[in-house]
């Protein structure tokens, strides 16, 4: 049976959050916002196709190995955002100290 418009949808969107996983594991934060934007198109167009497209049990696996995917990448995220905010407060705290010694 040839693949529906429904599940390359949904394995362009699992692909792409598989390539990001990996991205993110290896710090490659640039190259993976570029996917983010990419994931986003791909997951407008999922979207629209499951408003009217049945959703059968394979399409539903790779779905559901993507959300996994997204939920650690989004313990990742969290735990950048909290190195970035570090980062940001000692170089505020810095520029203040220099600041005040000048």
């Amino acid at each position: 049976m040839p693949a529906t418009s429904l599940q390359q949808a949904a394995e362009s969107y699992a692909h792409l959050t598989s390539e990001m996983m990996v991205l993110c594991r290896e710090g490659a934060w640039e190259a993976w916002l570029t996917l983010e934007e990419q994931r986003g198109d791909v997951f407008q167009q999922l979207q629209r196709l499951m408003q009217t497209s049945p959703m059968q049990e394979p399409i539903r696996a790779i779905l559901k190995e993507a959300l996994a995917q997204n939920d650690a990448m989004q313990v990742m995220i969290v735990a950048r955002h909290e190195v970035l905010a570090g980062e940001i407060s000692n170089t505020r705290q810095q520029q203040k100290i220099s600041s005040t010694y000048r």
